[in-house]
């Protein structure tokens, strides 16, 4: 799986010279920066937002589903590495519980934009609207 879609996505924009390599923690440009969220694929990241108005975190494929915000534990399918991944999405929704950040998962049907909000063992989300 994760061999095709290299060579049919990622390869072609290598090779046509495309591509900047960045260090972790890269700003993209002022108040929009990578953060490396490892386990579900090699170099999976997410991105920050922040404009000293509002901020926001897309996750990308470090969450999946909602149900990984109550059980972050819960890798899917696709994750590479099960532990990792689980340890990423509880060490990013640590940091996002009770905080006026916006999560903005990339594969929720819906609600897409949500709050965290921390309750033992686990989270739960709330409607950023």
């Amino acid at each position: 799986m994760f061999r095709n879609s290299w060579i049919d996505s990622v390869l072609p924009v290598l090779e046509a010279g495309q591509v900047d390599l960045v260090d972790d923690g890269h700003e993209v440009t002022h108040g929009i920066s990578i953060t490396p969220a490892p386990g579900h694929t090699p170099g999976n990241i997410v991105i920050e937002l922040n404009d000293n108005k509002c901020r926001a975190v897309m996750s990308g494929d470090t969450i999946h589903h909602p149900v990984q915000i109550e059980r972050p534990e819960w890798s899917s399918n696709f994750c590479l590495d099960p532990l990792e991944s689980a340890t990423t999405r509880q060490a990013l929704l640590e940091r996002l519980a009770d905080q006026d950040v916006i999560l903005l998962p990339a594969h929720f049907a819906g609600p897409t934009a949500v709050k965290i909000v921390g309750e033992q063992p686990g989270f739960f989300y709330a409607d950023a609207q």
